[in-house]
């Protein structure tokens, strides 16, 4: 009677292990069939296969940052230590041309604004009294602007002293001004991503620009017109030899060695190995995000006439 029950917890207990691993099998189907498409999953990633017509386009790489508009002089102009104060034109925050009279002394001499300016801080003693050396008056230039860019030290090759920036104010998006690069730090800051250096934009007001407004500025470092490219992602290396996988007529797919050129954020100039209208495969690692709903991919188009272009959707937001 014993030795039958002891079998009789044996089946169970190998009944339920059974149970548990047909379950576990069942809900890993249905998450992996519920992320879709194809290729393969692994956590919140997923990886498919896509391709792509080899076409032309012309490729730029720039350099590109963000800043606050300046003054490019900023001036403290001392009175004259022994001369008595008579007369003060002029307030804190207001505009005057050059050539103004910004203050008089007793003895008839004055101080006139050395360009056009904006009077940033009035700092002198009482009318009459006599003026001390550490009296002053600071203006700051509002016709000629600056701005600084942040330059990562692998592109710090590619800029040089009297290159053309273009210059956007975020207050004006639809209107462009053309500034160029004066000064550029020869001591950078560390960070673990690169070290950084600053470069210092000159750009010229037309009378619609405030010290202190929020810009954004593009430097044109290389360019390469109507030149074949392929995807970024498709080009692939293997012990220091570059390549790219073609889908041959038969539908195989072969690796074929390439030279690349100037590469952007999202193509590759190829100057040697494939030829226009070649068809090439690559992956592409979508990211899910599980917390919003959404995923992120980089799907390639061709554009009618050659080319490829790159498309960023997004979906569930």
């Amino acid at each position: 009677m014993k030795k039958n029950k002891s079998k009789l917890i044996w089946v169970i207990i190998i009944l339920l292990i059974a149970l548990g691993g047909i379950v576990y099998y069942y809900i890993r189907s249905n998450i992996s069939n519920s992320n879709g498409g194809s290729g393969t999953n692994s956590g919140n990633s997923t990886t498919t296969t896509r391709t792509a017509t080899v076409g032309r386009q012309t490729i730029t790489k720039t350099v590109t940052g963000s800043g606050q508009i300046i003054s490019s002089t900023d001036d403290r102009l001392s009175l004259t230590a022994g001369y008595y104060l008579y007369k003060v034109f002029v307030s804190d925050n207001q505009i005057y041309k050059k050539g103004d009279h910004l203050l008089e002394y007793t003895n008839g001499v004055y101080i006139n604004a050395p360009y056009d300016c904006v009077i940033k801080t009035i700092s002198v003693g009482e009318i009459d009294a006599r003026c001390a050396v550490s009296d002053y008056i600071e203006v700051m230039d509002v016709n000629n602007l600056a701005m600084t860019l942040s330059i990562n030290e692998s592109d710090l090759s590619s800029i040089s002293v009297g290159q053309d920036v273009v210059i956007t104010i975020n207050a004006n998006s639809n209107q462009t001004y053309t500034g160029k690069i004066t000064e550029i730090d020869q001591i950078g800051t560390y960070a673990s991503q690169g070290s950084t250096f600053n470069a210092t934009v000159s750009l010229i007001n037309d009378g619609t620009i405030k010290i202190g407004m929020s810009a954004s500025a593009v430097v044109t470092v290389a360019s390469a017109e109507n030149v074949l490219v392929v995807p970024i992602e498709a080009v692939q290396t293997d012990n220091g030899s570059k390549y790219v996988v073609i889908v041959n007529s038969d539908e195989s797919t072969s690796n074929v060695p390439v030279e690349t050129g100037l590469s952007s954020s999202a193509y590759v100039e190829i100057k040697n190995g494939l030829t226009e209208g070649q068809t090439v495969q690559y992956t592409v690692t979508t990211t899910n995000n599980s917390n919003r709903g959404q995923s992120i991919d980089r799907t390639m188009f061709q554009i009618p006439g050659g080319g490829v272009q790159t498309f960023r959707m997004t979906n569930g937001g």
